[in-house]
């Protein structure tokens, strides 16, 4: 069972709502892949963190924010 899947949340006053889901493989790889080329290796600014969190079920979520109040929580097997 593949367990991998891309969040879209947008900022709604005080709490994060889910905007869509992506569960395709290459989708979720790949724009994780540019995300973290943008911030680590060009620097971008409109990235404004990116932070790992492991789940203890074998996954991980690493969280990608934007400056205009719009984050991808990509949840990958590990």
């Amino acid at each position: 069972m593949k367990k991998e899947a891309m969040r879209i949340e947008k900022r709604n006053g005080g709490k994060w709502e889910t905007v869509s889901v992506y569960t395709d493989p290459v989708k979720i790889y790949e724009s994780l892949a540019k995300d973290m080329i943008a911030k680590k290796i060009h620097k971008c600014t409109y990235i404004r963190a990116i932070k790992d969190r492991c789940n203890y079920n074998g996954t991980r979520d690493i969280t990608v924010s934007y400056d205009n109040g719009v984050r991808r929580v990509y949840t990958i097997e590990w």
